[in-house]
């Protein structure tokens, strides 16, 4: 069923290029939106970037150990590297829940939200990803800026 929904979605010019920018282009709007959201807070600067470095260190070690294929995928073939959980939905929420705990201004939030999910669909809906990757993500992205929050890690930096 999986295969068969990309299939048909991917034959519709639009679909490749709205699923090519929320897959893959969508990540560097987040990171440009964070400078803006965080310009009169360092503290909230310095967490976001730890809890994002170490959500995103912890994905990749979690792939090492899972080694879980990517999705075949009709149109790129099978990608070599590995899916379990996807790296950019990590990234994109560990943002978004760096800004909810230390973050103050609720649109900014739901703008890093609402983008963030549409990074984890467009994974998904591009065929690089399984669902579970993606909800592996949040859940990883969750837990690391849970725990950033709770040690404050933007204390130990400068």
């Amino acid at each position: 069923m999986y295969e068969n929904i990309i299939i048909k979605a991917q034959k519709s010019k639009f679909y490749y290029y709205f699923v090519s920018f929320i897959s893959q282009k969508l990540i560097v709007l987040v990171a440009l939106l964070c400078f803006f959201a965080v310009r009169n807070s360092f503290q909230l600067l310095k967490s976001g970037i730890l809890v994002v470095i170490l959500a995103y260190a912890t994905s990749e070690a979690i792939k090492v150990i899972v080694k879980r294929p990517r999705p075949k995928n009709p149109f790129l073939g099978q990608l070599e590297d590995t899916s379990f959980p996807s790296s950019h939905t990590t990234v994109a929420f560990a943002v978004a829940f760096s800004y909810m705990y230390w973050g103050d201004n609720s649109t900014f939030l739901l703008i890093f939200f609402v983008l963030a999910f549409f990074v984890a669909l467009g994974r998904v809906l591009s065929g690089a990803h399984y669902v579970s990757d993606v909800i592996a993500g949040v859940i990883l992205a969750f837990i690391v800026a849970s725990i950033g929050y709770y040690f404050n890690l933007g204390i130990f930096i400068g």
